[in-house]
């Protein structure tokens, strides 16, 4: 394992959120949290190819409201 993989995979000590879960459970139940995290947090709390497979999740999920929204409209 590599020490990105090892972060993912390490409960994250500074999470008052999740506490006691690892960056990784934590991108899959909450990927904005995730890279609110990431974005302003120092050192940083998950590697950055999993801040990016979350921050891509969320514009994904963005994106499905503006559709469901402009579908109501």
């Amino acid at each position: 394992m590599t020490v990105a993989e090892d972060l993912d995979h390490a409960p994250m000590a500074r999470s008052r959120k999740y506490p006691g879960l690892t960056p990784s459970q934590i991108g899959e139940k909450d990927p904005q949290y995730l890279c609110w995290c990431y974005e302003n947090m120092n050192p940083k709390p998950c590697s950055e190819l999993l801040y990016r497979d979350c921050a891509a999740d969320v514009a994904r999920d963005r994106q499905s409201m503006r559709v469901a929204r402009d579908q109501d409209l």
